[in-house]
């Protein structure tokens, strides 16, 4: 993929995010998670797109329960909906305790076409589609949750930010090691 198309279904998935709007299918699925390295990224939009991602990441775990035949990836995928489910229940509870912060209730188009991608991906491919959407995807969230610990104007979700990294670091660790290419052939 070349960076001009990269940097072109970015901007569009940014503009989505912004204008709210309702989640579609889009007429080709987008290969990479939202970047989010904006120094001047307001709370909103950062409340917006973890909340976003972290929807995507307890969807794409129960497809890939359903889908995949690799025990890892198995393992994976619930360790996924635990802890994105956990981390939700924590940015609903840090929003509520702020107020004036308006979560989304489903992913944005981006993640929507993500999500078909992994529906409609043939078995022999599922599992290096997922794992390669979970290290972009968890790359994606680490940046957007450094730059908010890092620049954020709310402490409470700053100190949210800070106290997510760990896990979302440890994610991609787990992401990174799970089978791709010439590995999943073998692997079944």
């Amino acid at each position: 993929m070349s960076l001009k198309c990269l940097l072109a279904g970015t901007a569009v998935a940014v503009a989505l995010v912004i204008s709210g709007a309702p989640e579609a299918q889009p007429a080709a699925p987008p290969t990479t998670n939202m970047p989010a390295t904006s120094a001047t990224l307001s709370s909103q939009e950062f409340a917006s797109k973890a909340a976003i991602t972290g929807i995507y990441e307890i969807r794409a775990g129960h497809i890939a329960e359903q889908r995949s035949r690799n025990p890892d990836v198995d393992r994976f995928a619930a360790e996924m909906i635990r802890d994105h489910s956990k981390n939700n229940a924590q940015l609903m509870a840090t929003v509520k305790r702020i107020g004036g912060i308006r979560l989304p209730s489903k992913v944005d188009h981006e993640h929507a076409g993500l999500l078909a991608q992994l529906r409609s991906v043939s078995s022999r491919q599922f599992d290096s589609t997922y794992a390669e959407q979970q290290v972009q995807g968890h790359q994606d969230a680490i940046a957007l949750f450094t730059s908010y610990a890092r620049h954020g104007e709310i402490p409470q979700l700053k100190r949210y930010a800070r106290m997510t990294l760990p896990v979302l670091q440890h994610h991609l660790e787990m992401a990174q090691a799970l089978p791709t290419g010439s590995r999943m052939a073998r692997s079944r």
